[in-house]
């Protein structure tokens, strides 16, 4: 429930729960013209080889 306090500083929040969406990020943020995201996650979820995938997808960074 962290959104609440950002609704006074954005005209426009998308929220998207990784764990329910099984579309592309990258290609959402693009197609929605977002230019800045906030990424949350609990710590036990950091080492998780999907939110790993997720991050890098989002900096573009490739193996």
């Amino acid at each position: 429930p962290f959104v609440p306090f950002l609704v006074s500083h954005y005209s426009e929040i998308h929220y998207v729960n990784p764990n329910y969406y099984s579309g592309d990020i990258s290609a959402y943020i693009s197609e929605n013209g977002i230019e800045e995201v906030l990424f949350m996650s609990y710590v036990t979820n950091a080492n998780r080889q999907f939110y790993t995938n997720v991050l890098k997808e989002l900096s573009g960074v490739s193996e």
